[in-house]
């Protein structure tokens, strides 16, 4: 009877090779194509916060989400909803999205980029919606979770980097203008110590670098007002400079008047504790005008970064 031939240990090891060399060529493709598609989901998230933050518009005079107009100031120490100075210590980046989860125009899920790499970042999935209670007994109303948080360094439920709610940036800008020059949304970046208008030296890199890749130079998208949204690989594109480029703005840096009270665009994560559902909500002193004007604050003070500035 004749014996079956098997493979010899040259033929195996030929074919090993082989197969080798096909991974090889297929896992950039492969890595190449993975990336593309959450960079793809990332831009869908953005532009879907956008919609909903122009839903809410419509219903607000034109205003975008401000939790400082939801959770207002008490009038002859009582909470009169819809009425009261508004309380501007509170339009913080968690706050915002907040109040937007609170009211169903989208879930927490949404806040987290799929191109995430910070493991401080987790999506909210213990949102208490049973806590809301627009009268609650001996404390005052509760229109949204407090406990949401914004701080890249121990806890962030939240990825992108937004308009800051303050000075005249919260005045003229944060408003449904359909403006396709102004960022209001998008990838965050790092601590750049830029002086206003001045470009100064490229920072050491974080995990900002990684978010979009590659990890060699800092990539986002971003969403402007008018809801178009663009990958750029700087931190000053096009849209935000004037006509003739003789101004250099720079979207994580206030590049116009003093501290934060400029109306270029601006971008980033409003620092904010965590807050007590059990209490009026916890706000930042930074953005209390009448405590603290905007010119006398800073983007580093104000931002959380994922590495610290300086």
């Amino acid at each position: 009877m004749q014996r079956k031939r098997g493979f010899t240990l040259i033929e195996l090891l030929v074919v090993m090779a082989i197969i080798a060399v096909l991974i090889s060529l297929l896992l950039p493709a492969l890595n190449s194509a993975r990336r593309k598609a959450r960079e793809t989901k990332d831009r869908t998230q953005l532009s879907q916060i956008h919609k909903a933050w122009f839903a809410w518009a419509s219903d607000q005079k034109g205003r975008l989400p401000t939790p400082g107009l939801v959770y207002r100031q008490q009038i002859n120490g009582q909470f009169i909803q819809g009425r009261g100075a508004e309380r501007n210590d509170l339009n913080t980046t968690a706050n915002m999205h907040s109040v937007l989860v609170a009211e169903n125009y989208y879930d927490t899920e949404i806040l987290v980029s799929p191109t995430e790499q910070n493991a401080n970042v987790i999506v909210k999935d213990d949102y208490n919606y049973a806590v809301l209670n627009p009268n609650p007994t001996g404390i005052g109303p509760i229109f949204w979770d407090h406990s949401m948080a914004a701080n890249l360094d121990s806890e962030c439920n939240i990825s992108y980097a937004s308009t800051p709610i303050l000075g005249k940036r919260q005045r003229q800008k944060w408003k449904d203008t359909g403006d396709s020059n102004f960022c209001i949304i998008g990838t965050r970046g790092p601590c750049l110590g830029w002086g206003p208008g001045t470009p100064g030296a490229v920072p050491e890199e974080d995990l900002t670098y990684e978010l979009l890749g590659p990890d060699s130079k800092w990539s986002g998208n971003l969403c402007f007002n008018d809801g178009h949204i663009n990958r750029v690989d700087t931190f000053v594109p096009d849209e935000l400079q004037s006509s003739g480029g003789l101004i250099f703005d720079c979207i994580f840096v206030n590049d116009q008047g003093a501290g934060m009270d400029g109306l270029d665009s601006v971008i980033g994560i409003v620092r904010s504790n965590q807050g007590s559902i059990n209490a009026a909500p916890i706000g930042v002193p930074l953005l209390d005008r009448e405590a603290t004007p905007a010119g006398a604050v800073t983007e580093e003070a104000l931002f959380t970064f994922d590495r610290p500035c300086g």
